[in-house]
């Protein structure tokens, strides 16, 4: 088997942004990004403001992450470059195979 994911939470942008907040459960995600300039991409907690980031990365791919406890959350996202496009889209991984 392998692993399952939930249904995709998507998110695209230019510039700096702090999407609107989405609840998460805890648990495992996989994020997939197209990132055009050096970028970093935080998850910020909506309760307190505490920031855990992500990555910081220029290219496309996916990373593994995980959310420690239930809440709201936001997206923030910091390219370099003022005008860089970006996109990204998170799944829950709801399976893990072996």
């Amino acid at each position: 088997g392998g692993s399952r994911v939930g249904e995709p939470m998507q998110y695209e942008g230019t510039g700096k942004s702090l999407c609107p907040p989405t609840q998460l459960p805890a648990g495992n995600y996989v994020l997939s990004y197209e990132l055009y300039s050096p970028t970093r991409i935080a998850l910020v907690t909506e309760a307190g403001g505490s920031e855990q980031t992500i990555l910081i990365s220029t290219a496309v791919g996916i990373k593994e992450f995980s959310v420690a406890s239930d809440g709201a959350y936001r997206w923030r996202i910091e390219p370099n470059a003022e005008e860089s496009q970006w996109r990204m889209t998170v799944r829950p991984v709801l399976k893990r195979g072996r």
